[in-house]
């Protein structure tokens, strides 16, 4: 690291204190890049409603510039919520003491529209990590296609895991040399560390309560667990339908058999894991093709995961559908879920997944792919 000059990565995207797992892989990549290379970031985020904002970090690694929320706009002719505009305007005006030699953005819309203007502006070159839910939703939409394909031809690079890449026949990339593959998410196995478990047997519940919240099988969950005393749920979660998912959970389980938590920073999520016995990571088919960041979290530290086996057909998780701490299940079959919890034995840590070889990889794939830019 000595004599090397430090390169400084402004993110105009999705990062904490915003939920979501975009958001907490960001926030680990950055804090290891930082900690082991040359490598100042800072970020602009659009401020998210309060249903989905964690707590704040005690003493934030990145510097974060949140652009507060659309309320106290001035009111225009026509009536616009002005996100994109007000990205570009702080992102210019922080740029005047920050310097940023490469701007970075994830989630074409608007970070997308917005990231394209500022590198551009600043003459810098743009990196462009696309999510799952804008290639499978939004490049779909034909009235704003042909603006979001703009994104990725004036990116100079678009970073795609490469089970991602195959998604892109419909697209009209000038030069498909620009996309290159990346792994999707490697946990720190300084914070991920293996660990044994407690006597008590928690199920961790963790992430978005959204429009489709029933994909994740909440239901079968709940009617599985019921009868099963033994079992206590602690739920780090929150969103626009939790009250929805409350009612149920209320309907099905008594309140001691429960921890509502709400959302947790990314920073805190290690702690909770290591405190459970499980991880709740099932999904219904007919969402997105994704799955949680918690997987690989959970056998990192030696939990249990529990995945649908719809989701266990994801060529992201080859490495880890055998795994003796990945249960698969039906996501529509209680009864069998509810055998599951009855003869479930403590998580054994020591064949906790090492991740060491691969996070490695990971990091240092990120660090050349920001030289080759420089």
């Amino acid at each position: 690291k000595i004599g090397v000059p430090i390169m400084r990565i402004l993110l105009v995207g999705k990062y904490p204190p915003c939920q979501g797992g975009v958001a907490a892989r960001y926030y680990w990549l950055y804090s290891e890049l930082s900690r082991i290379y040359r490598l100042h970031f800072n970020v602009v985020t659009l401020e998210c409603p309060p249903y989905i904002t964690p707590s704040v970090e005690s003493e934030p690694l990145i510097s974060t510039r949140v652009v507060s929320a659309q309320s106290d706009r001035p009111w225009t002719i026509p009536e616009v919520d002005l996100a994109v505009e007000r990205l570009c305007s702080t992102a210019l005006e922080y740029s005047k003491s920050y310097k940023p030699d490469i701007i970075e953005c994830n989630y074409l819309a608007p970070y997308g529209i917005a990231s394209v203007f500022i590198a551009q502006y600043l003459k810098c070159p743009l990196i462009l990590r696309p999510a799952s839910s804008d290639i499978v939703k939004l490049l779909a939409w034909p009235e704003i296609k042909h603006a979001l394909n703009s994104v990725f031809n004036l990116s100079d690079v678009v970073l795609l895991p490469p089970e991602r890449i195959k998604l892109f026949k419909n697209t009209t990339i000038s030069s498909r040399s620009k996309i290159l593959p990346v792994l999707r998410y490697v946990p720190s196995p300084f914070s991920f560390s293996p660990s044994p478990a407690s006597r008590k047997r928690i199920l961790l519940v963790a992430g978005k309560i959204n429009y489709y919240w029933r994909l994740k099988a909440l239901d079968t969950l709940l009617s599985a667990i019921c009868d099963c005393s033994e079992w206590h749920l602690r739920l780090a979660i929150g969103g626009k339908y939790c009250n929805d998912f409350i009612d149920l959970l209320n309907a099905k389980l008594d309140p001691s058999r429960y921890t509502l938590t709400g959302f947790v920073h990314p920073a805190q999520m290690p702690d909770l894991i290591k405190k459970s016995w499980a991880v709740w990571n099932v999904q219904r088919n007919g969402g997105v093709e994704d799955f949680p960041n918690m997987h690989w979290e959970a056998l990192a530290i030696g939990r249990y995961s529990f995945v649908s086996t719809y989701v266990s057909q994801h060529p992201d998780m080859d490495d880890t559908c055998y795994h003796r701490l990945v249960i698969k299940i039906n996501p529509d079959d209680a009864i069998s879920l509810k055998k599951k919890f009855l003869e479930l034995p403590s998580p054994d840590f020591s064949i906790a997944i090492n991740i060491q070889n691969k996070f490695t990889h990971y990091l240092k794939s990120h660090n050349n792919i920001y030289k080759s830019l420089y």
